[in-house]
């Protein structure tokens, strides 16, 4: 019998992130990071589980948030992120990143060919319509088949476990 598709984001999971956070951040807590990132995990399902790792890398990556963007892009850079291990990351730009357009879209195009960020850039739609939808134009016109998933799922304001967008 196959896992649920929840018991994905484990420690092993987070834990690959932390490898590639801690490769573009010397300063990253790695340890601790997985350990408040993995606690708790059973008692939740697949999103509570992508939030609750987001959380605890809010909390291990102590710095403001456009420098925090660059060291999630480059740690995508240095490591093999996938679905499960890069989720958390496009989870906390979706949280933390609000302030922050350009460095927040950037950092989802660069994370989305291992992990889609098309849940994360809702709420840039909801906040900053015009300007993420003329990022987004960009996006569907990429080379990577993956920044133009992200354009068109993206956008898709019913897509399952997706809020609509305001407008």
């Amino acid at each position: 019998m196959a896992q649920p598709l929840k018991e994905m984001i484990n420690a092993a999971s987070v834990g690959v992130l932390a490898d590639g956070v801690a490769a573009a951040w010397a300063p990253f807590p790695r340890d601790r990071f997985v350990s408040e990132a993995a606690a708790g995990l059973e008692g939740l399902e697949l999103k509570d589980r992508v939030r609750h790792a987001a959380r605890a890398l809010d909390a291990a990556l102590a710095l403001p948030f456009p420098r925090a963007a660059e060291v999630l892009r480059d740690a995508a850079a240095r490591t093999r992120l996938d679905m499960w291990s890069g989720w958390p990351a496009t989870e906390y730009v979706g949280l933390r990143g609000l302030g922050h357009l350009d460095e927040a879209m950037a950092t989802l195009a660069a994370l989305t060919p291992y992990a889609t960020g098309e849940f994360a850039v809702r709420p840039y739609l909801d906040r900053h319509r015009d300007d993420a939808l003329k990022i987004m134009y960009g996006w569907a016109e990429s080379d990577d088949e993956h920044v133009r998933r992200l354009a068109s799922e993206g956008s898709r304001p019913r897509l399952p476990w997706g809020r609509g967008c305001a407008g």
